[in-house]
């Protein structure tokens, strides 16, 4: 892992590409999971498929299309050890589309399906994850005071007769 970390740093600070890092970052994704560090495999599953999807992309790395199924399905097993197991099937979804040969991620997924079932029979897939909803705004017909408009006779609002201008100088003054 020290020299993971020791490249990844060196990387970084002297600003360094390489056409094959997405292999290293699946490579200690997959360290990451055999020490039950989800989040951390999950970081670099997801960094090793960014980079894997951009050189399939440009062609430059005849290597990238399996390091790309290999940074899926160990994204997949990293989101499934979180327990997310909607998003890891997903993901596992994904690589398969890519190779449907592939056996350790048709097992993942399996793993990953029964994952859901588990949730669905325990009640946690039930939630949703959404907003918080808006706060109300008012309306008129939230006040107490206030009628529906259909209950509105308009009829008792309306003067029975017109005045004439010496009758309205004469209420006026």
């Amino acid at each position: 892992m020290q020299a993971y970390a020791l490249l990844f740093r060196r990387q970084r600070s002297q600003n360094l590409a390489h056409a094959d890092l997405h292999i290293c970052y699946t490579n200690r994704a997959s360290a990451w999971l055999a020490l039950d560090l989800w989040p951390e495999a999950l970081a670099d599953a997801e960094a090793a498929r960014k980079l894997a999807a951009a050189a399939l992309r440009t062609s430059r790395g005849a290597g990238a299309a399996p390091s790309l199924v290999r940074a899926l399905g160990r994204k997949g097993l990293a989101l499934s050890g979180m327990g997310r197991h909607r998003e890891a099937a997903l993901a596992l979804e994904e690589g398969l589309r890519l190779d449907a040969f592939d056996w350790p991620l048709k097992q993942a997924l399996e793993a990953a399906t029964q994952g859901i079932v588990r949730d669905l029979v325990e009640g946690r897939g039930r939630e949703t994850r959404a907003l918080p909803a808006p706060e109300p705004t008012r309306r008129i017909t939230a006040h107490p005071h206030s009628a529906p408009l259909h209950k509105i006779r308009t009829d008792d609002m309306l003067p029975l007769q017109l005045l004439t201008p010496t009758q309205a100088r004469l209420f006026t003054t």
